[in-house]
């Protein structure tokens, strides 16, 4: 399982000190079923006066700090450290038969699914028929079957 580091760092300079108040940070990445959060770490100058952790209705994390000295500069560092698990990209297998279609019945098709799915499906189609196929089409092509 590959493991990935990502170090991130944004700066705000200004000419003379200012008061920044609350920020809200969102740098740290979700758990899901394909990647697991094995480390993340902030540092800041200024030192905040105060750090909360909230997450929000999407389940994003969010970091709330608070800083109470003035400063002509605001640094944030972020470190985090994941483990990736690549998923199998699916198979999609072409029939025998279906490569040997005959152009007259492509033509009605492209016709059948222009007058059912509008132009833009028609350039689906087009890719379809003049080169290999990804997951979109196959579903588009399914539905065309079934007209």
């Amino acid at each position: 399982m590959p493991l990935f580091s990502v170090n991130h760092s944004t700066v705000y300079r200004y000419r003379r000190p200012v008061r920044f108040g609350e920020h809200v940070l969102m740098f740290r990445p979700r758990d899901s079923y394909d990647q697991r959060l094995l480390d993340v770490s902030l540092r800041m100058s200024p030192e905040p006066q105060a750090i909360r952790w909230t997450h929000d209705v999407f389940g994003n994390c969010l970091a709330h700090v608070s800083i109470s000295e003035m400063a002509t500069e605001l640094r944030f560092e972020t470190s985090i450290r994941l483990e990736h698990t690549p998923q199998a990209v699916p198979d999609f297998r072409m029939d025998e038969k279906a490569l040997l279609y005959r152009s007259t019945t492509r033509r009605t098709n492209c016709r059948t699914w222009k007058a059912r799915f509008g132009d833009s499906s028609l350039t689906m189609a087009a890719q379809w028929r003049n080169g290999p196929t990804n997951s979109i089409v196959v579903v588009r092509l399914s539905r065309l079957a079934s007209c």
